[in-house]
């Protein structure tokens, strides 16, 4: 639920900064999102479960019960922070700095992964919760 918080509270990159840095707060915070689903597939893969699969289900639960008069627009623009973080090499590195000095602290996390990580969350949680959105009153 943190990453759906993350995700609804940054439809957008922002240019509010971290107080005393020049980190924005909206990459710290979408960086998370990336972080947990990384640590969650992590952990997906070393105990053979499906749990970032989900996600989107979850999130999809949260928001009916949470917003039911709003939970169709909140899960159909809950990634386009993502994806403008996604699309975006600087925003995206920094975000990846942020996590690896915190929540990826010692995993050695680099680009790539951090990129398909991104990317697979956009597959496998953005889209499907959009897609399910879709059928909702």
């Amino acid at each position: 639920m943190m990453a759906l918080a993350n995700l609804l509270h940054h439809p957008k990159i922002d240019d509010d900064f971290i107080k005393g840095t020049e980190d924005k707060r909206s990459n710290k915070d979408l960086g998370r999102v990336v972080a947990l689903a990384w640590l969650t597939a992590e952990q997906d893969r070393r105990n053979g479960t499906a749990e970032l699969e989900s996600w989107a289900r979850r999130m999809g639960e949260a928001l009916r019960e949470c917003f039911p008069g709003r939970a169709k627009q909140l899960a159909q623009g809950a990634g386009a922070g993502l994806r403008e973080l996604m699309d975006s090499d600087g925003d995206r590195d920094q975000a990846l700095s942020i996590c690896n000095k915190g929540l990826l602290a010692s995993m050695e996390v680099n680009r790539d992964a951090f990129a398909a990580t991104g990317r697979r969350l956009l597959q496998l949680v953005i889209e499907p919760l959009a897609e399910t959105a879709s059928t909702w009153q």
